[in-house]
């Protein structure tokens, strides 16, 4: 029973408070449908809870409704404060309630994100770029880039937003601190060898496939497939 990983709301709850329990409970039991209206609801009456935002844009993707998924993720990204707010931090350590974001940084890799204002980032970037708002994904991840300049997912989202954009020495420039550890820097790398060849600079390009490729223990096979193509 959902109920039962929940705390109750107090007797003096407000509104929102009980709205956001009751979309808990709708997202909870998988009934990502009944829970959107219930954490929209949320939204209107206390704007602060940003955990609302982004549970409602989760539910909103999981409907297809993208715009409508972009509008809470620009909400969170757009807050003042960054700090989890109280219904947060009263109801989500609960279990069954995955406090992550799943988001496609590249056509082959997939990264899970924190379920906060970067995680919203990455995920609203994606979001713009599907929708074909290319200049607004890059300018969104160059900013937490040059925020957090050696995280490597947001390393490896802002080479490949550069890339879809024909910045390829950006995405030499980005990727050049990127080492052959897991599938995203495996990524990374592949994307910077990619420019390379499109800046006509072979020699530094098959030099990076040599690195792409030197360590292939662990490493996604599709991945792997790409690089070998692509260096043939």
């Amino acid at each position: 029973d959902p109920a039962t990983v929940l705390p109750r709301p107090g007797l003096f709850a407000s509104s929102a408070e009980k709205r956001y329990h009751e979309g808990l409970l709708a997202y909870i039991r998988g009934d990502q449908a009944a829970a959107l209206p219930l954490f929209e609801q949320t939204c209107a009456e206390d704007p602060q809870v940003l955990s609302a935002q982004l549970l409602a844009a989760t539910c909103a993707l999981h409907a297809g409704d993208r715009d409508r998924a972009i509008g809470h993720l620009e909400a969170v990204v757009q807050a003042p404060v960054a700090r989890p707010d109280a219904f947060a931090a009263k109801y989500l350590p609960a279990p069954r309630i995955e406090a992550s974001i799943q988001v496609s940084i590249t056509s082959l890799i997939g990264a899970t994100v924190p379920w906060n204002r970067a995680g919203a980032v990455l995920a609203l970037a994606e979001q713009y770029q599907v929708a074909g708002r290319l200049e607004e994904a890059v300018g969104l991840v160059q900013q937490l880039h040059a925020v957090e300049p050696d995280d490597p997912v947001v390393r490896l989202s802002l080479a490949d937003l550069l890339g879809a954009e024909g910045d390829f020495e950006g995405v030499v420039e980005v990727a050049a601190p990127a080492q052959n550890s897991d599938d995203v820097d495996l990524a990374t790398i592949h994307l910077r060898a990619k420019a390379l060849l499109e800046l006509d600079q072979r020699v530094a390009a098959f030099e990076t496939y040599r690195m792409a490729l030197a360590r292939t223990a662990g490493r996604s096979l599709e991945l792997l497939k790409a690089i070998r193509y692509d260096r043939a």
